[in-house]
């Protein structure tokens, strides 16, 4: 018998995926099978101290995205977590920093609000967004066929707005596809546009260049339906690179048709480079689309990037032309563009296009026709032969194989065709598994697939999946900790010369950070021996090289104490606090937050351990400095606050010891 407090508040439905009260047995939509799906771990938590997890609104192949509340503000947020396995690539944790920093300096109304980022305490690199209540655009594609032309150029302004808006700021999407435009209702507004995700945007330095420190040579990101031809072959991206993708979505959003889609990953970027999308007529023949409407999105997919418009701004305007319908009233002025032996109006010196010399008789494109075999070739060389850098050994074809699956799987499931996504994953698995990545990929594919399993009432598998993944995550964590260690190994030999032990200590410096979050990766993957084991190792080489007052000792002393409390080894976590403390309080001053949070936790230590003197004074200390110079550190007040409270109890003096969880409790719901 099912105890009340364990019984499962909803389901959810294997068909149209809404969730229901658990008194229901099946679907009261459609008569689908109500199943309970394994509940998250951050479900019900607090996270990062002052966010409570409500639900999972979407995973992805990088991080989990939750819908969350504010505990101090009572405002609800979305929250996107990046993948345990994943925080131990140094890459893939920039590139997450990176999300971050760029969508948060963003700030248009047509852009999701980026509010906080950071990383936990156990390393889980985290984004606090914008809660959006609507639909993507690619819901109402497949809910409605198509969006009527006066409806779409509405949104695509919007998109365009926000995208002149990024691009000014020197960002570039290079993902902008339809799952990625939110559809809001606001006010008298029915579609409100908010784009989402700029999870591989790229950012670009003023004088053009862009930032190349985070991008492995030879990857491709991007979402194949929609990316255009120069990101399908590798190349360097600018602004006009989203103007292609945005033809590619408004194409699909007019005619419920992808204008270039072949048989695989790769065959559909290869179709991107050297093929053209079939007219709106032959497209959809039964839908009225405007020649002017048609002209626009043909001049965005053009495929060289001197022939579509050269920003967001002239799509825009062009946009508004349509709307009002002076297109029709100045076609005389405009130049054609062909599309599939058609040819439409569009205007030269309104929107941006590249003047020719037609009296010259050699046209660049003349060679570029001759060699076409000859590039065809050298592109498919490197996409077979090339096998990318040491952390992610494999083919460019198998990592487009693996991707294409990957996104195929994920939109079978959207469409209720859960047992057809399991067969796609079998063949993203053994993609995965042809490429050297310290098994990320196939994570992923596997996570992806206990997700699926559930879907089909199929818990064994589901069970299966979820095991194999946490054996694979200890591999992966294992694995890591030895290329760790083997570095460690290399700064413990210390050189001669004077110069050579100031390049090390630098060295050593910056990657004190790689070595703290190795162990949080093992701290998460319960591996505490482990743990210890190199952080021992840490202590000892960086005490010999930078000092045993250095505060990266102090940082290190402290993950050392979290893991030997797991493993209830008491007898010197007073000792590598204490130490910590007084490291910080040195380098730092005492009112420094680190200082006051080494203190606090070191007078948690001793209110446990019953040392009652010494974490009255320490508590009461921390709480003190924290009243007066982290005023609006909030979470931190009230950990203060309840740590004392707690003391005090503990102690006896449960009169005193309310009035500060009162205090505590007051702060939780009026801050």
């Amino acid at each position: 018998m099912v105890n009340e407090e364990e019984k499962p508040k909803e389901k959810i439905c294997a068909n149209c995926h809404k969730k229901f009260s658990a008194d229901f047995e099946f679907c009261p939509e459609d008569g689908g099978q109500l199943v309970i799906v394994q509940q998250d771990q951050l479900i019900g938590t607090v996270f990062a101290e002052r966010y409570k997890m409500l639900s999972i609104i979407g995973r992805g192949g990088m991080s989990i995205v939750y819908k969350a509340k504010h505990t101090l503000m009572d405002r609800l947020v979305a929250i996107k977590v990046l993948h345990n396995h994943l925080l131990s690539d140094a890459l893939t944790f920039q590139r997450f920093q990176k999300e971050a920093q760029s969508a948060s300096s963003l700030s248009h109304p047509n852009i999701i609000t980026i509010y906080d980022f950071g990383v936990t305490g156990f390393g889980q690199a985290y984004i606090v967004m914008d809660y959006l209540e609507g639909e993507s655009l690619e819901k109402a594609i497949e809910r409605d066929g198509y969006i009527k032309e006066e409806r779409a150029i509405i949104i695509f302004q919007q998109i365009c707005s926000a995208l002149d808006h990024a691009h000014s700021k020197g960002i570039i999407h290079r993902d902008l596809k339809p799952s990625n435009i939110v559809l809001l209702s606001e006010d008298t507004n029915k579609d409100t546009v908010k784009i989402v995700d700029f999870g591989i945007a790229k950012v670009i330095n003023p004088d053009g260049k862009q930032k190349q420190q985070l991008t492995q040579s030879g990857e491709v990101f991007g979402s194949p339906l929609y990316m255009s031809p120069e990101q399908c072959l590798g190349e360097k991206l600018d602004i006009r690179s989203d103007i292609y993708s945005l033809g590619c979505l408004m194409y699909e959003t007019l005619t419920g048709q992808s204008p270039i889609i072949g048989n695989s990953a790769v065959d559909t970027m290869r179709k991107h480079v050297y093929e053209q999308a079939s007219s709106f007529k032959d497209a959809s023949p039964n839908i009225k689309i405007s020649q002017g409407m048609e002209a626009i999105v043909f001049k965005c997919i053009e495929k060289e990037t001197i022939n579509r418009f050269q920003s967001a701004n002239d799509v825009y305007e062009a946009l508004t032309m349509v709307l009002s319908g002076d297109i029709i009233a100045a076609a005389q002025n405009f130049k054609t563009t062909t599309i599939k032996n058609k040819s439409y109006p569009i205007k030269e010196e309104k929107w941006g296009q590249a003047k020719h010399n037609q009296k010259k008789k050699f046209q660049p494109s003349t060679i570029i026709i001759t060699f076409i075999p000859l590039i065809l070739i050298a592109i498919l060389a490197l996409g077979l032969l090339w096998q990318g850098p040491e952390n992610d050994r494999g083919s460019l074809y198998q990592k487009a194989l693996w991707q294409f699956y990957i996104s195929q799987a994920e939109a079978l499931n959207k469409n209720n065709r859960s047992a057809d996504a399991m067969e796609m994953l079998s063949k993203a698995k053994k993609a995965a598994n042809t490429i050297q990545d310290n098994n990320t990929r196939l994570i992923a594919t596997l996570q992806l697939g206990a997700d699926t399993a559930a879907l089909c009432n199929d818990f064994v598998q589901q069970s299966k999946l979820i095991s194999q993944i946490e054996t694979l995550k200890k591999q992966q964590s294992k694995q890591i900790l030895a290329k760790t260690l083997s570095k460690l190994k290399d700064l413990a030999i210390l050189p001669k010369g004077e110069l050579e032990l100031d390049k090390q200590k630098s060295q050593a410096k910056a990657y004190g950070e790689e070595i703290l979050l190795t162990a949080h990766n093992l701290h998460g993957q319960e591996l505490f021996e482990d743990q210890e084991s190199l952080l021992r190792e840490a202590i000892s080489i960086y005490t010999k090289l930078l000092g045993k007052e250095h505060p990266l000792i102090a940082d290190f002393n402290i993950s050392l104490a979290e893991c030997l409390r797991e493993q209830d080894d008491t007898s010197s976590i007073h000792q590598l606090l204490a130490q910590a403390y007084e490291i910080r309080a040195k380098a730092f001053g005492a009112n420094d937050i680190k200082t006051i949070k080494a203190l606090l936790k070191l007078g948690q230590f001793d209110k446990d351990e019953g040392r009652h003197k010494e974490a009255d004074i320490e508590l009461k200390e921390a709480l003190n400095r924290t009243r007066k110079y982290e005023t609006n550190n909030h979470p931190l007040l009230k950990e203060c606050l309840n740590s004392y409270a707690d003391y005090l109890h503990q102690t006896g003096k449960s009169t005193e010891a309310q009035n500060y969880f009162a205090e505590a409790s007051k702060i939780n719901s009026n801050q």
